[in-house]
């Protein structure tokens, strides 16, 4: 599931001019998602067929320094975020994982399917 939804938001979003374009991934759902400076990049949640709502996906549009603010059904949660030469720092990630959308995790995990006897 993780491996089609990764392709289906290479194949929807694409690569920007400027940057690449990263997944942030939350332990917990996420209602929205705001972004100090929409100059320097955008954040969108990512809702999959599955409706888990734990992916934000985010766009660099050119360096500088903003913050993200990822409101959880109980918490907010403010994420500073650093883009220089085009590649994304986090600090306060705690909960949180992100990666760039063209290299995923060197731990993927795909399982195979079932046995259907």
């Amino acid at each position: 599931m993780k491996k089609l939804c990764l392709t289906l938001i290479l194949i929807i979003f694409g690569s920007t001019a400027f940057g690449a374009n990263y997944i942030i991934t939350s332990d917990r759902p996420v209602k929205a998602v705001y972004v100090r400076n929409e100059d320097i990049l955008t954040a969108k949640p990512l809702y999959t067929l599955n409706n888990d709502k734990e992916n934000i996906v985010v766009s660099v549009k050119k360096d500088g320094k903003t913050a993200i603010l990822v409101n959880r059904f109980d918490e907010e949660i403010i994420l500073d975020v650093r883009i220089k030469d085009g590649e994304m720092k986090l600090k306060n990630d705690k909960g949180f994982e992100y990666f760039p959308i063209d290299n995923p995790p060197e731990v993927l995990e795909i399982l195979p399917p079932p046995d259907v006897k």
